[in-house]
This record gives C-alpha cells, sequence and structure tokens, in this order.
C-alpha cells in the first residue's frame, strides 16, 4: 500500500527525472548525431553505403526530434504534478535509438575483420557508457536503451567464438553490470536529495510558523544591513526596515509607533549576516512607569505630609504657649486676657477635633448612613454650631435663604451638617465683622440640590483658588498661604472628603476684595441611592451634643 508521502515522493522524483531529461535533450540530440556522421563515414565509400546514409538519416532524425522538443519545453516552468507518460515517451525513444545504434553489430560487423569489429565496439562502448552518465538518475530509461543497443553485440560475439571475442564479451558485460549498478546508485541518491529536500523544507516551513507565532519581531539582514526576510510583528512594527540600525547584542530600548516599547537586539550570525530580534516590553514599561508614578505620588504624599505636620505645629504651639504663660503668671490676669486664652484654647480643640475628623475619613472607618432629611434643619443647625466657634457676635449678620423646600434630599445627615459647618466657619473666619455671611438653598438648572455659602471676605487671589480648588476637588496639595490663616486647611479637605461621597460637587468662585462662594451640589432623588423603604434613620445621634461642645468651649 502506498501512502500519501510515498505518493508525494514519487510525483516529486518524477518530477525531477523529467526535469533532468529535458535539459539532457540537446546534449543527447548533439551527441547522437555527432557520432552517428562519424560512424558512417567510415562505411559510406564502402559496399555498406546504402545502409549507412539510410542509417544516418534516421539517426539524425530522431536527434532532430530531441532538438525540436527541447525547444517547445525549455521556457516551460515545469508543472508541480507530472504524471508518467513523459518518461514512458522517453524510454520508447530510448529504445529506439538503442535499436538503431544496435544495427551497427549487424551491418557494420565484418566476420574476420577486427577493424570494424573493433569499431563497433568501441562505438557501441562509449555511447552506453555515454548514455548512462547523462541519465544515471533515469535507470528505467538507461536499461532499456543499453538492453536495446548490446543486446546484438553480444550475439555477434558469442557466434564468433574465439578467445578474444569471450573476453571482450565478458568485458562488456562487466562494464554493463557497473554502469546499472551506477545508475541505480544515483537514482537512490537523488531519492535521498528529494527525501531530504522535503524534510529540510518541512523544518523550515515549521521554523517559519514559529518564529512567525513568535511574540518578538524578528529579521534576517545581510551584511550590509539590507533586509533580507521578517515575520509579520516586524513588518507592522518597523514601517522601514532602517530604523533597527544601531542596534547591538546587549539590547537597546525603544518606542515603536503609539504606546509601544520593545527592547532591540542585533545578533550576528555565522555566514556574515544579522538577526534582528525585538522583543515587546509594554507591559513591563507601564509597570515601570506605574511604580514611577506611585513613587512621586508616595514623595509628594511625603512631602505634604511634612508640610501638614509643620502647619499643624505652627497652629498649635502659638496658643499653647500663650496657655503656658498665662498658667506661669503669679499676675491676675484681666477679663480680657482670660477671655484671649480661652479663645485660643478653644482654637486647639478645634485643631485636634478637626485632626480626629480627618483621619476617620481617610481611613474610611466611617459609616456612612443615608436617609431622608430635612435640608433647613441641616443648614440652620450647621449656621448655630458655626456661630458657637467664634460667639454669638456673628449670629446677627449670618443670613439663611430657603428659596426651595427639598424634602427628599437622601443623605448622611451628621456628615453633611459638620461639612456645612466647616465652610460656614471659613467664610466667618475671613469676613469681618461688620460684613454679612449667608446660606442659600435652591434647587438648581439641572435638578441637584444646591447650597451656597457665601462672605464679602477678603477673597482669594486666581493663582490661589486654584490651589484650593485642588484641595475642594480632593486632590493632594500641601498647605499653603492660599488656606486661612486661623487653621490648618482640614475643614475642606473634610468637605470634599463627604461631598465626594454624596457623588455630589463642590466649586469655589472667589475675588479678592469681593469674597467667595462655595456651592455644593447633591443629587436629591431616591433612586440614585435606595428605595424610600430601604432608608435608614438619619445619622444624627450626636449633633447636639457636638453643639452643646462648641458652646461650651465659646463660653
Amino acid at each position: 500500500m502506498v501512502t500519501g508521502a510515498d505518493a508525494s515522493l514519487q510525483a516529486e522524483l518524477r518530477r525531477q527525472q523529467t526535469l533532468l531529461l529535458t535539459q539532457q535533450l540537446p546534449v543527447m540530440a548533439a551527441v547522437n548525431a555527432c557520432n552517428a556522421t562519424l560512424v558512417s563515414s567510415l562505411f559510406v565509400f564502402g559496399p555498406m553505403r546504402v545502409f549507412a546514409g539510410v542509417w544516418l538519416a534516421l539517426l539524425l532524425t530522431v536527434s532532430a526530434l530531441q532538438l525540436a522538443s527541447w525547444m517547445k519545453t525549455r521556457n516551460r516552468d515545469m508543472p508541480k504534478f507530472v504524471s508518467g507518460k513523459t518518461l514512458k515517451r522517453a524510454q520508447i525513444t530510448s529504445a529506439v535509438i538503442g535499436v538503431l545504434w544496435g544495427l551497427t553489430s549487424v551491418f557494420f560487423w565484418k566476420s574476420g575483420d577486427y577493424f570494424s569489429q573493433t569499431i563497433v565496439i568501441v562505438v557501441l562502448g562509449g555511447m552506453a557508457a555515454g548514455v548512462v552518465s547523462l541519465l544515471a538518475p533515469i535507470p528505467s530509461v538507461t536499461r532499456v536503451m543499453l538492453v536495446a543497443m548490446l543486446a546484438p553485440l553480444y550475439v555477434r560475439l558469442a557466434t564468433e567464438g574465439e578467445p578474444i571475442h569471450w573476453v571482450i564479451f565478458a568485458l562488456l558485460f562487466v562494464m554493463c553490470f557497473a554502469l546499472v549498478k551506477g545508475a541505480e546508485r544515483s537514482h537512490r541518491h537523488m531519492v535521498e536529495l528529494i527525501r531530504s529536500s522535503r524534510e529540510m523544507k518541512g523544518i523550515q516551513a515549521d521554523l517559519t510558523d514559529a518564529i512567525e507565532a513568535t511574540s518578538d519581531a524578528i529579521a534576517h539582514f545581510d551584511a550590509d544591513m539590507n533586509l533580507l526576510s521578517a515575520n509579520t510583528r516586524f513588518n507592522e512594527w518597523f514601517k522601514d526596515s532602517r530604523a533597527v540600525a544601531g542596534d547591538d547584542a546587549e539590547g537597546r530600548m525603544r518606542a515603536v509607533g503609539e504606546g509601544r516599547w520593545v527592547v532591540s537586539k542585533l545578533l550576528p550570525t555565522a555566514r556574515g549576516g544579522f538577526v534582528s530580534v525585538h522583543t515587546d516590553i509594554t507591559e513591563l514599561k507601564q509597570r515601570e512607569d506605574q511604580i514611577q508614578t506611585a513613587r512621586l505620588s508616595a514623595e509628594e504624599a511625603s512631602r505634604a505630609k511634612t508640610a501638614f505636620i509643620e502647619q499643624v505645629g505652627v497652629t498649635l504651639r502659638t496658643p499653647m504657649e500663650e496657655v503656658v504663660a498665662y498658667l506661669g503668671s503669679n499676675t491676675r490676669a484681666s477679663d480680657e486676657r482670660r477671655a484671649e486664652i480661652a479663645t485660643h484654647a478653644v482654637r486647639v480643640l478645634e485643631a485636634v477635633s478637626d485632626i480626629a475628623d480627618i483621619s476617620t475619613i481617610d481611613s474610611q472607618s466611617y459609616e456612612y448612613r443615608f436617609a431622608f432629611a430635612n435640608v433647613r434643619g441641616i443648614v440652620e443647625w450647621s449656621a448655630k454650631a458655626a456661630a458657637a466657634r467664634y460667639g454669638k457676635r456673628r449670629t446677627a449678620n449670618l443670613q439663611i435663604n430657603i428659596h426651595d423646600e427639598i424634602e427628599d434630599l437622601v443623605c448622611d445627615e451628621r456628615a453633611l451638617k459638620r461639612s456645612l459647618m466647616h465652610l460656614i466657619v471659613n467664610a466667618l473666619e475671613n469676613t469681618p465683622d461688620d460684613k454679612d455671611v449667608g446660606i442659600d438653598v435652591r434647587k438648581a438648572y439641572d435638578g441637584q440640590a444646591e447650597i451656597c455659602v457665601w462672605d464679602f471676605g477678603a477673597g482669594f487671589a486666581p493663582e490661589h483658588l486654584a490651589r484650593v480648588q485642588k484641595m475642594a476637588d480632593g486632590e493632594e496639595a500641601p498647605p499653603t498661604d492660599a488656606v486661612t490663616t486661623h487653621g490648618i486647611g482640614l475643614g475642606l479637605r473634610i468637605v470634599s472628603q463627604v461631598v465626594q461621597r454624596h457623588r455630589g460637587s463642590l466649586k469655589l468662585l472667589s475675588e479678592p476684595t469681593l469674597g467667595t462662594f462655595a456651592y455644593v451640589k447633591l443629587p436629591y432623588r431616591t433612586s440614585l441611592y435606595a428605595t424610600p423603604d430601604a432608608l435608614e434613620p438619619a445619622n444624627d445621634d450626636a449633633p447636639e451634643a457636638f453643639l452643646d461642645r462648641d458652646n461650651a468651649a465659646s463660653a
């Protein structure tokens, strides 16, 4: 049973044999014509001149047909699949040529005439050797020609019966045996070459597939850096092959296209060329960038922490020095002095309270509980708590305007109260006593609840306002002179954290000497958080205690 691989090998063998036969046709035609002409010239003037002429004409005709066949097929590409018909025709042609040459043993051989016998033996032996040397890998053709050509000669030698003829018979037999074995060996060698070539092509195909499937971009260059071959990734990554010039075996990192990073290596080959290998390290580069960004953020956070600690130290040191000086004094302090000391103590308490609040928010240990709340109640409580920090004297100039009653606001009431309190405190701190501070509540044009805390204080310069807005947006920013000089800037950060947790926004508008407007927008539709029956009671278990604490501290 012939397997698919054997059938494919046989087909390729026929193709190579046909190609060899086609290439040798003009040589065989020339040898036939020349040898026939030379041999016939020896007999054309003797009694055998008629036969010599006819015999020469037949061989010249066969040679002409061979040459014509070659002229017809020489410019054609050999097809992938070749049938056995061409080789069958070649066997028939070889048999005809062999018979024509074998006729010399019949008509040109003369008994007792060693001259004619020598000519016939030399010519046929030479033709046999020449044919086998030209068509050795095609033993089916050479065997047919040898049999047709030498069979009549063997008969002549056997019939002569003299010792010399038997010796020549044996020599010709040995020569034919050697020629046949040589042809068979050439045939096997061609088969092995074809098999090796097919295996090599298979290996090359596998290697090409492996190179194509790899995640690297690979290309082959000659000694002058001319591109010989490359896989698809190389062609995609490098539109210009000259871009790889300058690489070395140690590797070089480069950007390829948009957002792709590779490490490129140029390795020499044994034959003087180069192989260029490019490994995609985009993911590693992105991780490196992320690590670098994280490192810079950590450094920035460390600097912010250092600045924060310094600001805390400055904020707490001054009032505490006043308290210590008062306690260490032996003189009786005036009422004004005692009120000033009490104010310093309240500020220390406020700073410590703000630090505790922001620590709780940053650690995310505070549990937000959303519920329906009344905006008027929240705003009024926040205003009272803010006024309590700085005395009842500011209540008269604190205006509250509720333009639209918003009954369905869903929020964490305690967190929102403290946030508004911090905004009002900032407004009170930066506004002279003779100017108003206000809180306006309305439904915004986009349907959200809008709470605006405004004042006519000193305001912020544009460059300071940008820094303060960054803090309001929740970005890390070190305390600057844009933050109120009476605190450490934590109130705004607390407000930012709470507003963001409520899915709201905080925007600041300010002009120097004209005041500041802080806009807090909060979604009020219950569908953004939960269904009405799933809402918990308001988280309002401590606001009055906080208010009482501030009132006590103020007193």
